[in-house]
């Protein structure tokens, strides 16, 4: 701010009351606009203010639209921010982590549209349980803990990821306990069950992995099975948008990012950073688009001539 305010020869003041005005004035045409895919998260911002509630548009699959940023993730906090949304009909999904508020807060504010959760936090889930029955088993001497642990990795990788002796070493781990290799072989399965295309296929196969799994009876996996019983329909409405919090969580840095350069410059002024970037980049795609329709009308304005 400083910086900019040396620049324009202006106040730091004058620069803030700009971008808090850009902001504003951001906000309010981007709410009245009509979006059929929203995703939500939350940063930690400092001791002071708490968390920052991201809403992102993901209605276009390459790229993720800043809407708002506020101050607070609860119930209360998430319904009175998403009503401020103009079109709400138009939203068919939004896709959260497995937090209860966010779910009662879509539910509560747009109860038309599906609650989607991110494959990224079930399989998360699985893997935590997994990484603690190996962290708990023990694979026969000090050395060969040691060595598991720096394998660790090779657990959680996909196995058609693994090299030939990479799936040696996990072999031999998996032998030392038929407990870890259940978890292991429970685990690979949630991994592809997001390959799944299809709802219905989809929801036969994870309702047998719920019942095979429980059927294990391992305490790290029977809490797995109660979190995913728990969000059943969320996690399967997936499969009707195939929508995630991938570019969200992108997104999340680069506020990281902003808040750092700016030295906590307050949160209508990253507000303003967000939306600027934001505008920035969709130039930048259109510029990109612009070129590529130019270069093909020319490469197949030559093949004509050569013709």
């Amino acid at each position: 701010m400083s910086e900019l305010s040396r620049q324009t020869g202006t106040g730091v003041s004058t620069v803030e009351d700009i971008a808090s005005q850009y902001s504003e004035r951001m906000k309010s045409d981007i709410i009245s606009g009509e979006f059929t895919r929203l995703s939500m998260d939350e940063l930690y911002a400092s001791k002071n203010i708490g968390y920052y509630w991201v809403l992102n548009d993901i209605s276009q699959p390459d790229c993720a639209k800043n809407i708002m940023i506020e101050i607070g993730r609860k119930k209360e906090d998430v319904v009175l921010c998403l009503r401020k949304l103009k079109n709400l009909e138009s939203i068919e999904a939004v896709c959260i982590d497995m937090w209860e508020p966010y779910k009662n807060a879509i539910n509560t504010a747009i109860p038309n549209a599906d609650v989607c959760i991110d494959p990224f936090h079930v399989v998360k889930n699985a893997s935590k349980a997994l990484n603690d029955i190996r962290k708990s088993t023990d694979f026969g001497s000090k050395k060969e803990n040691k060595k598991a642990k720096k394998d660790s990795y090779l657990f959680t990788s996909s196995i058609f990821k693994l090299s030939g002796a990479e799936l040696d070493r996990l072999d031999s781990y998996l032998g030392k306990s038929e407990v870890l290799a259940n978890a292991y072989f429970s685990y690979q399965e949630i991994l592809y069950f997001y390959k799944i295309e299809g709802y219905n296929e989809a929801t036969d196969y994870i309702l047998n992995w719920i019942i095979d799994t429980s059927e294990l009876n391992i305490p790290a996996l029977n809490k797995v099975v109660a979190t995913t019983a728990k969000w059943l329909f969320e996690i399967l409405n997936h499969f009707k948008h195939h929508i995630s919090n991938g570019k969200t969580e992108g997104k999340n840095r680069l506020i990281r990012m902003i808040e750092r350069m700016g030295f906590h410059y307050g949160h209508k002024t990253m507000q303003a950073a967000i939306y600027a970037h934001d505008a920035r980049q969709a130039k930048l795609r259109k510029h990109l688009h612009i070129n590529k329709s130019i270069k093909e009308a020319v490469e197949n304005s030559g093949e004509r001539v050569a013709a």
